[in-house]
């Protein structure tokens, strides 16, 4: 997000020598605060590692490993359209 946001270090009046601790500016294309939090919470659901399928995959089946991507998928999209949706009617 920082990136993002073109945060810098020296952005913080209080600068001492701390790594990304910059204030954030103004959001470019379209990228707002709601729509950031947004993003962070369906990474944090959205499908695991790699090697996470390949276990549930050995394990389970592929079956499984498939049904699993497709619902961590579904699960993340519906949460994140629901707090956006809810962000949005707030007037965030």
């Amino acid at each position: 997000m920082g990136v993002i946001y073109h945060s810098t270090a020296e952005d913080d009046p209080h600068y001492t020598q701390r790594p990304m601790a910059g204030v954030l500016r103004q959001a470019e294309f379209g990228i707002t605060p709601l729509v950031a939090y947004t993003f962070l919470l369906f990474v944090l659901l959205y499908v695991p590692c790699l090697a996470t399928i390949v276990v549930i995959g050995k394990e389970a089946g592929w079956g499984w490993a498939g049904f699993s991507i497709a619902y961590q998928l579904a699960v993340a999209w519906a949460v994140c359209f629901l707090f956006y949706t809810g962000g949005r009617l707030l007037g965030l």
